[in-house]
């Protein structure tokens, strides 16, 4: 794969302008200060940074990429939807044609009486769905007091408001207390890192 190519002036450029318009997720001031990395390409597994220097996503980027980066199948489907229509949602009463038959394929493939979807857009969203959702079925059903969620300590949840109160780091929600009424962690599964021993 051809990598674009960057004077050290550009570099700098770049750096210096993300510092100054973006704010990181979890980012220390102590990290960036070492000088962040910018990520320009990618292929399979890996990722190049804006050195040519490769790494192995071990992540998926945030597990979003977890095909792999680059791949030229995606790419044309993505083009061929383009050609349509880019995006809208199925909110209220709508819906469109990729999302009708992803969650025909989805229901399809699911154990069980798996056959509804409700897509979302992030893994963050994913969880505060389903606190939500599990709320709402308790408060429906007359059973409101039953509004308890479970965490992991040591476990990620995402970045909005619940999903970081879920969090099994105090480092990443602690600055949000109070939180969510109802939050309760349960050991890790790596059981060398909890009470249990």
């Amino acid at each position: 794969m051809e990598l674009p190519k960057f004077t050290d002036e550009e570099k700098k450029k770049l750096i210096k302008s993300g510092l100054e318009h973006i704010i990181i997720h979890w980012a220390s001031n102590e990290d960036l200060a070492k000088e962040p990395k910018i990520f320009v390409a990618g292929e399979g597994c890996y990722i190049y940074d804006i050195n040519g220097k490769k790494y192995l996503d071990s992540f998926s980027s945030l597990i979003t990429t977890i095909l792999g980066h680059h791949r030229p199948e995606i790419k044309e489907a993505i083009l061929e939807q383009i050609k349509y229509l880019e995006f809208f949602p199925n909110y209220h009463d709508t819906f469109n044609i990729p999302i009708i038959k992803l969650a025909e394929k989805i229901a399809e493939i699911t154990p069980g009486n798996l056959e509804v979807c409700f897509y979302i857009c992030s893994g963050s969203e994913a969880n505060e769905t389903a606190i939500k959702m599990a709320r709402q079925y308790y408060w429906q059903t007359g059973e409101s007091q039953r509004y308890k969620v479970i965490a992991r300590r040591n476990s990620y949840h995402g970045t909005t408001i619940a999903a970081s109160a879920y969090t099994g780091f105090p480092s990443l929600w602690e600055y949000l207390e109070p939180t969510i009424p109802g939050r309760l962690f349960a050991p890790p599964t790596r059981c060398y890192e909890c009470e249990l021993g």
